[in-house]
């Protein structure tokens, strides 16, 4: 058994995360999240890592009600999910790539059901198409990491009965610049697909 490297030394942690910026491709990515799962918790509380509660605190503002169906894409270790429990958020399902990352989700107990999934692939389950009322993700809209058709993934999973959904996720300021997600951002609003309603910016790492 992996034991997590209980370490406060910020600098040590940093070298650690910059392997996040090595990735290649979805294969090398799945590579790198199997091999620092057991630590991933440690080493981004100690870096500096606000998102999951960020994002957390925008479906709240919504007002939607604490018994709505959230999905979070690329939901990792489970902070997201950790951080809506405490605000009654109980009706959380999960999909990650990473099969050792979600074990470490199903530990939190704050998902009501997890699945594993390379999303923006051509594998998201049908089962979970037009089910959601929010649809969320956090630390995943980064440089090959996630196919750009993720986007599209996050809006069919949401209620296609009229009533519409709501998409909450955060991204690095590089990122929201340089990466190919914002001209797909774009295209889906040209499209009517979805539209921008708020934008918070706050400081991470």
């Amino acid at each position: 058994m992996e034991k997590a490297i209980e370490s406060n030394n910020v600098d040590q942690v940093i070298e650690r995360l910059k392997k996040y910026n090595t990735i290649q491709d979805e294969k090398h990515c799945i590579d790198i999240y199997k091999e620092m799962a057991h630590n991933y918790d440690i080493d981004l509380n100690t870096a500096g890592y606000p998102d999951p509660v960020m994002v957390a605190k925008s479906v709240d503002k919504l007002n939607l009600g604490k018994d709505i169906k959230i999905l979070d894409f690329g939901c990792g270790t489970g902070l997201l999910g950790e951080s809506l429990s405490p605000l009654g958020y109980k009706n959380v399902t999960g999909l990650d790539a990473s099969e050792e990352m979600l074990k470490k989700a199903k530990e939190k107990g704050s998902y009501s059901w997890l699945g594993q999934c390379l999303l923006g692939s051509n594998q998201f389950p049908k089962e979970l198409i037009g089910k959601f009322d929010v649809a969320i993700c956090s630390g995943v809209l980064l440089k090959n990491h996630c196919p750009k058709e993720m986007l599209g993934e996050m809006i069919e999973c949401l209620d296609s009965k009229g009533k519409g959904g709501y998409c909450v996720f955060s991204m690095r300021l590089d990122e929201y610049t340089e990466s190919y997600y914002v001209p797909e951002m774009n295209r889906l609003e040209s499209q009517g697909k979805w539209k921008k309603i708020d934008e918070i910016k706050f400081t991470k790492f």
